[in-house]
């Protein structure tokens, strides 16, 4: 007998237990066994073509594929998703990945997986990764009450960032004691449950009225989210952040870390591993709150403290200060730091998914959460960019007090927006 209430359609209890229903139990129990063999996969991968080929420029051609298949199919994902049996959608996904995976792994241990194959099953990878995600996103308002999304996205977010986490160090001690062709046959294994998993979700679609064409469906998105002006503003504000974030983590700190403060490469990964860390105690903090009718304070307290703890990430490497500190202090106080615009960026990612899937209608959640997706992926090379030719003539405090100051700039703006105070 189960110890979750049942659902059929949309409609749970506010009584909620800790996984809230049974639904949304099996998709939870599900994403976070796919994230976590995501997360040891892509570790592990990354070691192995670097040890095996010495180069970090195929390193980086893997990974890339699948930020690639993400700008690509994201959009069109939507549209499928809001077409299609969402449940449907994950499984699918989920079987396509464990034949990939699991392919690629027999091809890997016969030693005849070419470096091009290698690309093409990590697009294909990517594309359904692509696809599960909005569904996932998109199913939960189906699942749980308005009541509880808080709930079920701080617990979803919990599962996605706990997994980067424990990933990395599981994805260490799994390559060494088993080798890559296991941790293939493993991750695709995990994608087998969570599709089994997911197989015992109830759930009774909603039927749409939707057109015949892609295109005149993908508009239909875009001309409807601009008939939202608030959720419009925020959907702006969030492709801002994820540009204006990208460089702070993958360019500036590891800069930081290697040319002004001399640290090693396991310093910077403790930093790294601690934004993630706070964002699962956000997530954990989040999910005991209660939920609000409106979430417009919530989300802007959020954003203005995360924007003012950006601010501290340019104290140890202030010129007057630089030399005071010793690389154990500098180190510790990143780690502590990142901790804390973690938890702030927990919030914050938590309360505009909840704004995304309480004020969308049903038939266009899909291509909403889509189109969210990709062009916050989208912003982020243009970051990177941008971040690395700065970095090479602009001291490192300045581009840290205009990113933070910038940031902090448009959020207050939008704190004084009409649209945004009726979310």
């Amino acid at each position: 007998m189960s110890d979750f209430p049942d659902i059929q359609t949309t409609p749970a209890t506010p009584q909620a237990g800790f996984l809230i229903n049974r639904n949304f139990a099996l998709l939870f129990l599900g994403r976070l066994l796919s994230q976590l063999g995501d997360a040891v996969y892509l570790f592990s991968l990354s070691w192995y073509i670097l040890v095996t080929t010495g180069s970090t420029a195929k390193t980086g051609i893997v990974m890339m594929t699948s930020l690639i298949a993400t700008v690509i199919i994201g959009p069109i994902a939507g549209v499928w998703i809001d077409r299609i049996n969402r449940k449907t959608v994950l499984i699918s996904m989920d079987a396509i990945r464990m034949l990939i995976v699991g392919t690629m792994g027999v091809l890997l241990y016969f030693d005849i997986l070419p470096f091009w194959l290698l690309c093409t099953g990590t697009g294909l990878v990517g594309i359904c990764t692509s696809v599960f995600n909005p569904a996932c996103s998109s199913i939960l308002p189906n699942l749980v009450s308005k009541d509880n999304l808080t709930k079920a996205n701080s617990l979803d977010s919990i599962a996605v960032n706990a997994s980067q986490v424990v990933g990395a160090l599981i994805g260490a001690v799994l390559y060494a004691w088993l080798g890559i062709v296991a941790i293939f046959i493993l991750n695709a294994a995990s994608y087998m449950i969570s599709a089994l998993l997911q197989s015992g979700i109830r759930y009774s679609p909603t039927a749409h009225k939707v057109p015949g064409e892609f295109m005149n469906e993908l508009k239909a998105g875009f001309s409807y989210l601009k008939t939202k002006r608030a959720l419009y503003l925020v959907f702006i504000y969030l492709i801002g952040l994820n540009f204006l974030l990208a460089p702070i983590l993958e360019v500036y700190l590891p800069y930081i870390v290697q040319h002004l403060l001399h640290g090693t490469v396991a310093q910077l990964s403790y930093i790294r591993v601690s934004f993630a860390f706070g964002i699962v105690i956000g997530g954990a903090i989040m999910s005991k709150l209660p939920q609000v009718e409106l979430l417009n304070r919530r989300f802007i307290f959020s954003l203005l403290l995360f924007s003012i703890s950006l601010f501290g990430m340019l104290i140890p490497v202030l010129p007057k200060l630089l030399d005071s500190w010793s690389l154990h202090q500098a180190i510790w106080f990143y780690i502590s730091l990142t901790v804390v615009t973690g938890l702030f960026f927990g919030f914050a990612s938590i309360i505009s998914n909840v704004i995304f899937q309480k004020d969308v209608e049903d038939e266009y959640r899909g291509r909403i959460t889509s189109l969210l997706m990709t062009f916050g992926s989208s912003a982020m090379p243009f970051g990177y960019l941008i971040g690395g030719v700065s970095a090479a003539s602009i001291p490192m405090y300045v581009l840290i007090a205009t990113t933070a100051g910038f940031l902090l700039l448009i959020t207050l703006m939008m704190l004084i927006s009409k649209p945004i105070k009726e979310l």
